[in-house]
């Protein structure tokens, strides 16, 4: 960003205003617009626009109004100049963060608004440093986009002043809210100063599971089986619908390793590797605080892979909005196992699940 000297007044009707800058602020309450009127008539405008280099406004936008209103014609500026368009975009909502009161919401949305750009500046990096051999290009794995967005997140909530964790239950919020309106009006009422975004993201949690429901009428075998259960014990007993070809996502705290070896075991699969999931926060722990899950996979007969993905046994990322496991892994799965996929224990949209486990144990 580079300052230039305030130049003369600008005539208002030569200056422009971008919608998409604009909708980035907050409005004005009518208490604070009327203020800022009589500022305007009595003192004139005491903090010049700030206009880029083809005149589209900044910062000023309801000062430009307020002077249109009044039929001023001419209006102080300062011009500036930027590297790149999301410099510029940035430079719109960070100027505007510390010179208002904003509540909490707007403090989301503005931060939603910079991960955005967080994550167009990643997306822009990682083409500019792709490395090139011969003919083909090595695109950057799924890991170092996790880690892209993770800090990404970090970066955003900082800027507005609030926890990470915050930011992304917000923005989990919001993306349900698209679809449900209990969770829209939930929404509205936060931004009233009606609870909180702790309290609404908990009531979604809870909402989701309610929605689940066991579907003993699962029939067939499945190519690709995710398992996330605490308890490996319960599982002992039962009749896994595997296909003879077919991989294996079995969950497994530590605790459990022998288990899921016997399980294993058990029901004819090999282990192949362990994924293990690197939490962006730490939980509790003994000896060590835990920030990790592992997932053992496991193959039976040769199920069919899309091997020429190239993931890594490290996945970074937060928890899903549908599941306890990051939508990633699921993602992740889909690219590289092909077939009919089930997830045993909880639902993922475009799988088959959850499945009734008393349904299905060996007599």
């Amino acid at each position: 960003m580079v300052p230039h000297a305030q130049g003369k007044d600008a005539e208002i009707s030569e200056l422009q205003v971008n919608p998409e800058y604009e909708a980035l602020l907050p409005p004005l309450l009518d208490e604070d617009s009327k203020k800022l009127e009589q500022s305007i008539l009595k003192e004139g405008i005491l903090h010049p626009l700030i206009i880029n280099q083809d005149k589209v406004i900044l910062d000023g936008h309801h000062r430009l109004r307020i002077c249109q209103a009044l039929h001023i014609n001419e209006v102080p500026f300062v011009e500036r100049s930027f590297s790149n368009d999301l410099e510029e975009k940035e430079f719109v909502i960070s100027f505007n963060l510390h010179r208002r009161h904003l509540t909490q919401t707007q403090k989301v949305e503005l931060a939603l608004s910079l991960l955005k750009i967080e994550m167009e500046k990643a997306r822009r990096r990682q083409l500019s440093s792709l490395t090139h051999v011969k003919d083909s290009i090595i695109v950057p794995n799924s890991e170092q986009r996790d880690v892209e967005h993770g800090k990404a997140i970090e970066i955003a909530a900082k800027k507005v002043g609030l926890g990470k964790d915050t930011l992304w239950k917000a923005q989990k919020i919001l993306e349900a809210a698209e679809e449900d309106e209990k969770i829209a009006d939930a929404w509205r009422s936060l931004s009233e100063g009606k609870g909180s975004i702790h309290s609404v993201f908990q009531e979604l949690h809870t909402r989701e599971k309610e929605e689940v429901s066991f579907n003993p009428k699962i029939e067939g075998v499945f190519q690709v089986i995710v398992i996330d259960s605490p308890n490996l014990e319960k599982l002992k007993t039962m009749t896994l619908p595997a296909d003879e070809n077919c991989v294996l996502w079995l969950w497994t705290p530590v605790k459990s390793f022998p288990d899921a070896f016997y399980l294993l075991h058990r029901w004819g699969f090999q282990l192949q590797t362990m994924l293990t999931w690197v939490k962006n926060k730490k939980g509790s722990g003994n000896w060590l605080l835990d920030q990790t899950e592992h997932c053992l996979l496991a193959t039976k007969g040769t199920p069919n892979a899309n091997r020429f993905y190239q993931f890594s046994t490290v996945l970074i990322a937060t928890p899903g909005l549908h599941n306890p496991k990051p939508d990633e892994f699921f993602s992740l799965v889909s690219s590289l196992c092909t077939g009919r996929k089930l997830s045993v224990f909880h639902s993922y949209p475009n799988w088959e699940g959850p499945l009734e486990v008393d349904a299905h144990v060996a007599h």
